[in-house]
């Protein structure tokens, strides 16, 4: 997905654990036992993959997960190689100006 959306920033939201996983899927009594499984070994699959990410954010509670992807969001807007266009022509002159 990387190489068909270069500037996209890739967030992995994963629960604190696998264990945590399965209390939050059991408790939420829709799913039944085969498909909580299932889920579960998907999540397995989907967390190996978590290196191909740019951020990884614990969903430890949803408001501070929340808040965890609002501040990516908000620096990945500073980051110099998303700006620097803004600059270049101006950048020339700066280092005539300093020579």
């Amino acid at each position: 997905m990387k190489k068909k959306v270069p500037d996209a920033v890739f967030i992995f939201l994963t629960p604190p654990d696998l264990e945590e996983l399965q209390d939050r899927l059991v408790g939420r009594g829709t799913d039944s036992p085969e498909v909580i499984a299932q889920r579960i070994e998907k999540a397995k699959e989907e967390i190996a993959l978590m290196r191909e990410y740019d951020y990884a954010i614990v969903n430890d509670e949803v408001p501070l997960a929340a808040d965890r992807v609002k501040r990516v969001i908000e620096a990945e807007h500073f980051r110099v190689d998303r700006i620097i266009g803004h600059y270049q022509e101006m950048l020339p002159k700066v280092e005539a100006v300093q020579r």
